[in-house]
C-alpha cells in the first residue's frame, strides 16, 4: 500500500495500524490511520515513510472490498 510507511523492527516488517470502524446500525465505516509503528512492533525504525498521499476513499474502497 503506497500510502503507508514501512518500519522494521527484530527483522520484522510493519506499516501503520488501519482500522475500519463500524456501527451496527450505520451502513459507513471510519476508517483510522495511525501515523507510527503499532505498540506490537516495539522499538521500530522507520525505514521509508509513504510513496503517495492518504486517499481514504481509496483505502475504504480496499478494505471495503475485504468483507463483500
Amino acid at each position: 500500500m503506497p500510502a503507508f510507511s514501512l518500519y522494521a523492527s527484530g527483522g520484522v516488517l510493519w506499516t501503520e495500524t488501519a482500522r475500519l470502524v463500524r456501527e451496527a446500525d450505520d451502513e459507513r465505516a471510519e476508517l483510522h490511520l495511525e501515523r507510527h509503528a503499532p505498540e506490537e512492533a516495539g522499538e521500530a525504525s522507520l525505514l521509508v515513510g509513504p510513496r503517495e498521499p492518504v486517499d481514504k476513499n481509496q483505502l475504504i474502497s480496499v478494505f471495503g472490498g475485504l468483507f463483500k
